[in-house]
């Protein structure tokens, strides 16, 4: 399930409202450390998400789609940062 985390009201509750189901996001799309951040920002910001929504059934992604003009140094860093906890 693809969950705009900061779209919902109350995501904190996001598995409870879909159980049983893998979770997509975690990271804004629009705006945020993806948008106007720097790599030190983003990986911050990668552990904030994991260790809020954890490893299990969840799928670190932007809370939508990326815009064709994201700068992927900063996606390269969320991958590496998320692969290293």
């Amino acid at each position: 399930v693809n969950w705009g985390v900061y779209e919902a009201q109350d995501s904190g509750r996001r598995q409870e409202a879909v159980p049983g189901k893998d979770l997509l996001g975690g990271l804004e799309n629009r705006s945020g450390v993806l948008v106007d951040g720097g790599e030190y920002d983003v990986r911050r910001e990668v552990i904030k998400v994991v260790e809020n929504f954890g490893r299990e059934g969840f799928i670190l992604g932007a809370d939508c789609t990326l815009a064709t003009e994201q700068d992927l140094k900063l996606v390269r860093a969320a991958v590496e940062q998320a692969r290293s906890l």
